[in-house]
Order: structure tokens, then sequence, then C-alpha cells
């Protein structure tokens, strides 16, 4: 199977969705996973994607993930619109990131 043509993709906008995150990234390295794996979170979740330190809680997550499970990082700017529906907020940034 030619790996290279896939990759996890998880989509984040907060801290909770960022912990989980990591932890399925953990659990693919543990089974040694050769699908690619992609993070996209909110560029001020971590300033410089290059960096080996970071300030934050949600930084060291990030830079873990980057280090240590082999995730490929994508800082994006979360679309969001007015809704009384919390569960599609965010949805505009999930239809960008697929288009």
């Amino acid at each position: 199977m030619d790996w290279s043509r896939f990759a996890y993709t998880q989509y984040v906008t907060n801290s909770n969705y960022l912990c989980n995150s990591v932890m399925l990234f953990e659990l693919l390295h543990k089974l040694d996973s050769q699908a690619d794996r992609l993070m996209m979170y909110p560029s001020e979740m971590l300033i410089d994607p290059g960096a080996k330190e970071a300030t934050t809680d949600d930084g060291r997550l990030i830079i873990k993930a980057r280090d240590e499970y082999n995730v490929k990082l994508a800082p994006i700017t979360v679309q969001s619109r007015k809704t009384n529906d919390g569960t599609i907020y965010h949805s505009p940034s999930q239809l960008v990131a697929g288009y």
C-alpha cells in the first residue's frame, strides 16, 4: 500500500480538542501507523511553529505532537460565524480546510 497518499488529520479549535488530538497521535505513533499525521490548529496557540520550546500549555502540546509523534503542523486562522448552535460555530474553517 502507498501510505504517502494517506494522512490522519486533526482539526483543533481549542485546548480540549488539542489534548484529544495529541492523545490520538500518540496512539497512532505507538501503533507505528505509516500514514502521515497532520494537525491544523489556531495560529495563536503557537506563534512560531519551528520553535524548540513554548511558553504555554497549548504550545507545549503542539511541539510534543511535532517532535515526539511526527505530526506535521498547519497553523490556521479559525473562521467562525455567529450562531446559537455551538456545534457548528467553527464549521466554516472545516469547509475552507477541505477546499
